[in-house]
């Protein structure tokens, strides 16, 4: 019988991390949604943007962030770029002033009390001039042809908001940017897929996306993962949600395994938060949207769970232990693989870690959404520039 337990805990989990991505891959295949359509027209449309950044503390990643805007080959003429300080107690202020000086499509707005970043953006998307709005983090660089490609995108196939694919800097050799890197990848592949077949990627990246601001949901002030409340926001009004995998941005990942996994549990907080707003009303839609939500993000969020639950009762079954020894013995089994030497020297076992720590983590994080705990007020992780 405990065998029987056993195959339903983990089936979900299979079904998540396997099934649906290999079945996406051989879909995709065979779905179009328009990309080989071409339209000379379409490279020529340059519509007016406005950037969103919301800045707090974020003195050291603006000068390099600034720069690779105005190398960008959009024309500068057509970009706006609205800089939200939160309260920064840095030269956040003072740097943007002077590129302002520089570039009077520069423009700085102030908040001298923390507001958090969805409350930033939800302020800059008002003040924003353009029909259409890029969101993007400070620490983000873009590549010339970043801002043209979501343009595009939007254009070609009547989008309503576009991912930009966020790569990391590849000059880093530290074990725990690897582990990043490669489920960034992996993250990635599923998107262009979803893109390709549904036209409703699960998650735009909040380091850079394009959205018309008639389609800017107004985000709860408490919104800890901001980007996701704003892809299902628009998927939910009828909206096309796509990925252009054309469109590079790159971003530094955290060399501090400790500072990766503070990350990690807030975005788990947020996203439990962004489950209890959006399960219900995506039940009721239906349709492929709900299937990606579920198979891609919500088994996913309950992995630790599944797999808890899974060991448990397979313990238990082969008589191991009754089930509050299997529990421990459990816990036991895990933490020697996160702490085991040789587990953070081969490649395999690194995955294996890596994965695990993220469960726990989205464990912690749903743990702290229970208990309403650990607050929304966001801050900037830490990252070596």
């Amino acid at each position: 019988m405990m065998w029987i337990v056993s195959i339903v805990f983990i089936a979900p989990v299979f079904h998540s991390y396997v099934l649906y991505p290999l079945s996406l891959r051989l879909l995709a295949a065979f779905c179009t949604n328009g990309y080989n359509k071409e339209d000379p027209e379409a490279s020529e449309h340059r519509p007016k943007l406005s950037l969103l950044i919301a800045a707090r503390n974020e003195a050291a990643v603006l000068p390099g962030k600034f720069q690779s805007i105005v190398d960008s080959n959009y024309p500068l003429t057509e970009l706006e770029v609205l800089i939200g300080s939160d309260a920064s107690t840095d030269a956040t202020a003072a740097i943007t002033a002077e590129w302002q000086e520089r570039y009077p499509s520069f423009r700085l707005i102030e908040f001298p009390e923390r507001k958090g970043k969805s409350a930033i953006l939800h302020a800059l998307a008002q003040e924003a001039r353009s029909d259409w709005l890029v969101c993007t983090d400070a620490n983000v660089l873009h590549h010339p042809n970043c801002f043209g490609e979501l343009v595009l995108e939007a254009h070609r196939y009547g989008a309503d908001a576009v991912g930009a694919e966020i790569r990391y800097l590849e000059h880093s050799a530290a074990p725990v940017a690897s582990d990043e890197d490669r489920f960034l990848r992996f993250e990635n592949g599923l998107k262009r897929n979803e893109s390709k077949c549904w036209g409703a990627v699960m998650g735009l990246e909040g380091s850079c996306y394009l959205i018309r601001k008639e389609s800017m949901p107004a985000l709860p002030a408490s919104a800890i993962v901001d980007d996701f409340y704003v892809g299902m926001s628009v998927l939910l009004q009828g909206g096309k949600v796509l990925w252009n995998q054309s469109a590079l941005a790159y971003e530094e990942v955290s060399h501090s395994e400790a500072e990766e996994y503070r990350r990690k549990v807030r975005i788990s907080k947020g996203n439990f938060q962004n489950l209890k707003w959006f399960l219900a009303r995506v039940l009721s839609q239906g349709g492929p949207v709900a299937y990606a939500f579920i198979s891609h993000k919500v088994l996913r969020w309950l992995t630790p769970v599944f797999l808890l639950g899974g060991i448990v009762s397979l313990l238990a079954e082969c008589r191991l232990a009754d089930v509050p020894s299997s529990l421990g013995l459990s816990v036991g089994l895990v933490l020697l693989l996160l702490f085991l030497p040789t587990g953070r020297k081969i490649p395999f076992l690194r995955s294996i870690r890596h994965w695990l720590l993220m469960n726990i983590a989205l464990l912690h994080g749903l743990i702290l959404h229970i208990r309403n705990k650990g607050g929304y007020v966001w801050e900037p992780t830490k990252r070596d520039q």
